[in-house]
């Protein structure tokens, strides 16, 4: 297993707060001890000390005491580690309520693998690090993947609900550095124990001061976002306060996705006339082709596609292909809504359906129609 140490930018965990105890435990230790053998010298000096003042000048070399030369007892050894024990314990207390005085010297036990206090523990256990392109072969994310090797988007992060979806090798892994880094994990290691895996993708746009926060709550499907902003958004304001915003806002505040106007309104009207217009010619002709369509079970994939997600279908067909389900794919029916992709999804093997005497109301007609056959279908099996 390779592991590639990757120092944590945020907070560390219990592992590093204990490191760094150490160091301070070590440094204080030794300072009350030279602070007690120079107490120690200072009393075995008073009598050269005194006749030197009563000389009126400095103590004789030869009259002074060195360190090597204090004999500390055993009793007095004890009382200088009391007195460093209860110090240090004053102090780990006011830090994070830990009492220096309950140390064992004969706990070797590795860094805990929790690297998240406990304030967050009910939903994260632990982190990782996973090569994004050694994860992305283990999945079919349904969309186009950048290379992330040679670019500042290696590296997934990857983090862990519960103890029990941690990797096996994760408390050695993170043991291996006192706990300092987050772990660089292979990724069939770093997914052995997940059950279940939700992946966000999501992108800084441009050079905006954008920041991601994670919480505990009943489960949400969707990335809820804010932005400073006037009320209505409209523009960043970076002295406001924060306010809710669609999907289609962009970085610097406009909504591309605003409600439509009366004129947009007007037009849709029209479209729906001519969906009705034409509804008994489109379902006389979508009929014949879905029966050739569906299985012997009836069931027909029915999928909507226009030029501009083209991509998405071409990656629909071709990962079909490579997971061995051609067969499926002779029960899809794709609703063109231009010529350009009715010719790529033939292309691509696909059952199509075009109409130009509705056009981009298409989809609208279709799904109507596959709605009505169901029902039908339906209540036949009922009857029956």
């Amino acid at each position: 297993m390779n592991i590639r140490p990757v120092r944590s930018s945020g907070g560390n965990g219990k592992s590093s707060s204990s490191s760094s105890a150490a160091h301070i435990f070590i440094t204080i230790l030794l300072g009350c001890i030279f602070f007690y053998v120079g107490v120690m010298s200072g009393l075995q000096m008073g009598g050269a000390n005194n006749d030197s003042k009563a000389l009126g000048g400095c103590p004789d070399s030869s009259d002074m005491v060195g360190v090597g030369d204090v004999t500390l007892s055993e009793e007095d050894k004890m009382e200088v580690e009391e007195m460093v024990k209860t110090i240090l314990g004053e102090e780990f207390a006011k830090m994070d309520g830990s009492d220096i005085s309950k140390m064992d010297e004969s706990d070797n036990s590795p860094p805990e693998a929790l690297r998240f206090p406990s304030t967050m523990s009910s939903f994260i256990a632990g982190s990782a690090l996973i090569e994004k392109d050694e994860f992305t072969s283990l999945l079919d994310l349904g969309v186009p993947v950048d290379k992330g090797k040679g670019t500042g988007k290696a590296d997934v992060l990857m983090l862990y609900n519960t103890e029990r979806s941690l990797p096996y090798s994760y408390k050695s892994v993170v043991a291996s550095d006192g706990g300092l880094t987050t772990p660089s994990i292979p990724a069939k290691d770093a997914l052995e124990n997940c059950e279940s895996l939700h992946v966000v993708l999501t992108q800084n746009p441009g050079t905006t001061q954008q920041c991601m926060a994670i919480m505990n709550h009943y489960e949400s499907y969707q990335i809820a976002r804010y932005m400073r902003s006037g009320n209505p958004p409209s523009v960043l304001i970076p002295n406001e306060k924060f306010r809710s915003i669609s999907r289609g806002h962009t970085k610097t505040g406009r909504d591309n996705l605003s409600p439509p106007t009366a004129k947009d309104i007007l037009s849709n009207f029209k479209d729906l006339s001519n969906y009705f217009k034409h509804f008994e010619d489109v379902t006389a002709e979508l009929k014949p082709i879905l029966k050739r369509v569906a299985d012997d079970k009836g069931t027909v994939i029915v999928q909507t596609c226009n030029k501009g997600q083209s991509e998405l279908l071409m990656n629909f067909a071709c990962s079909a292909r490579a997971r061995g389900l051609e067969d499926v794919l002779k029960h899809v029916l794709v609703f063109a809504t231009d010529l350009e992709t009715k010719e790529l999804a033939e292309g691509l093997g696909l059952n199509t359906f075009f109409d130009e005497k509705v056009s981009t109301i298409l989809v609208v007609t279709c799904l109507c129609v596959i709605l009505s056959l169901y029902i039908c279908a339906h209540l036949m099996y009922l009857l029956i």
